[in-house]
C-alpha cells in the first residue's frame, strides 16, 4: 500500500511527471492520469487493491482526484501505524 504511495505522489500537480508503462506485448503508454495507472497495474496486495478500488471510485463519481485520494488514504494509514506503534488502542 505504501508502495503505490509512492508510485503516484510524483504524479500530483502541473509540475507531476509523465509515466511510461509497458505491457507484456511491449505496448507503450504514457500517462499523468492516476486512474490508468491504477487500471494498468497488477496489483495484489488486498489494502493496496482496496484503496485502488477507492480512488477508481472516486474518478468515476467525480471525474478527478484519484492520485489525491490514493495519497490522502495513504497519509492516514502512515498516522495511523503510527499511533499503533505508540500503543494507542485501535
Amino acid at each position: 500500500a505504501k508502495g503505490l504511495q509512492d508510485v503516484l505522489r510524483s504524479n500530483l500537480g502541473p509540475k507531476g511527471t509523465i509515466k511510461m508503462l509497458v505491457s507484456g506485448a511491449g505496448d507503450i503508454k504514457l500517462t499523468k492520469d492516476g486512474k490508468v495507472l491504477l487500471d494498468e497495474m497488477q496489483i495484489k496486495n488486498p489494502t493496496a487493491s482496496l484503496i485502488a478500488r477507492t480512488a477508481t471510485a472516486q474518478d468515476d463519481i467525480c471525474g478527478d482526484g484519484t492520485t489525491s485520494t490514493v495519497l490522502l488514504i495513504g497519509e492516514m494509514l502512515k498516522q495511523s501505524e503510527r499511533y499503533l506503534s505508540e500503543g494507542l488502542h485501535p
